[in-house]
């Protein structure tokens, strides 16, 4: 039975997930553009009074609810009109609870499920969350609640940090020998966490991005043209080793017993192997949406100044 929803007159954002990093970034940026709830667990919510109070005091409305129970999100959902969820990857299956409860409440135009990653279409059986990520898009499609699908790319510490390949030494200055995965020119697109939430706050006050995927891509680029970007800005040509084959980090994935490390591995293998960051036709530009912002956005060649600022001020 669905009973009487309250519509909501004005555009009001529930964010989930606002204490992770993800969230907590987003945050701030939300609130130039609307009035900002966060879901918190009641448990959570019972035992950090100072927490909830920090949140109130920056003028955000703490609503209880939890993922696993639908009737406390259909309350929390009262008065909302957007939603967006930075969940983390054990809390993805979690959100098909959420669809339920926004379809029953009737009046969300917009639903911006946790992706913030790359194109969950290319090898979905072969990352982890991939799969859940796809079949969550399908139950979302059918659901008919209006959606916005934002993907990114990895932060600028790890997309452009060791040339794009975490199996590289780190940034010196001295020349050193690296290795590119693959060929080199697989596309990489990179930002920093912050120009992500920047222009994700955009994304989501704006009615083109309605039922669409559009990716944040401040920085596209690739191994090769990392290297380029660092010798730009004064730092030494590194010697460019024998290319680094599938064969060889599949071989990694096996022997990797740390979860994360196994995922960054697949996550590499699906970027530098299988075009995982290629912006297909049917993804929306953020560099094109919003040029201005771009702007403001920190460039590689910044970053890598800002490092090589950093290693000759150690080594003074």
């Amino acid at each position: 039975m669905l009973g009487i929803v309250e519509q909501p007159t004005s555009q009001n954002v529930l964010l989930i997930g606002a204490t992770g990093q993800v969230g907590k970034s987003l945050l701030p940026f939300l609130q130039t553009k609307y009035q900002v709830a966060v879901l918190m667990r009641p448990k959570t919510f019972q035992e950090n009074p100072d927490k909830v109070k920090a949140l109130e005091d920056a003028k955000v409305v703490v609503r209880q609810g939890d993922l696993t129970d639908e009737e406390s999100l259909v309350a929390a959902l009262k008065g909302i009109t957007v939603v967006v969820s930075c969940a983390p990857i054990p809390g993805i299956s979690l959100q098909f609870t959420l669809i339920k409860a926004m379809k029953r409440v009737g009046h969300i135009k917009r639903f911006v499920p946790s992706d913030f990653g790359s194109d969950v279409r290319i090898e979905p059986d072969f990352v982890p969350s991939f799969r859940e990520k796809l079949e969550l898009h399908q139950a979302l499609f059918e659901s008919g609640i209006p959606y916005t699908i934002i993907d990114n790319g990895p932060w600028m510490v790890f997309g452009a940090g060791k040339f794009g390949n975490p199996l590289n030494p780190d940034f010196s200055l001295s020349p050193q020998e690296i290795r590119f995965m693959g060929s080199g020119d697989s596309p990489i697109i990179t930002q920093t966490l912050e120009d992500n939430s920047r222009l994700t706050a955009e994304i989501v006050a704006d009615d083109r991005t309605i039922n669409k995927r559009v990716m944040v891509d401040v920085n596209v680029t690739s191994q090769k043209q990392l290297v380029e970007s660092w010798v730009r800005v004064g730092g030494p040509r590194p010697t460019i080793g024998e290319p680094i084959t599938e064969e060889e980090v599949m071989k990694l994935i096996e022997q990797a017993t740390d979860p994360r490390v196994n995922f960054g591995l697949r996550i590499m293998r699906n970027v530098h192997f299988h075009d995982g960051l290629k912006r297909t036709d049917d993804y929306l530009s953020t560099t094109e949406l919003y040029p201005e912002v771009t702007k403001q956005c920190l460039t590689v060649e910044q970053y890598y100044a800002k490092i090589l600022s950093d290693l000759r001020k150690q080594s003074a």
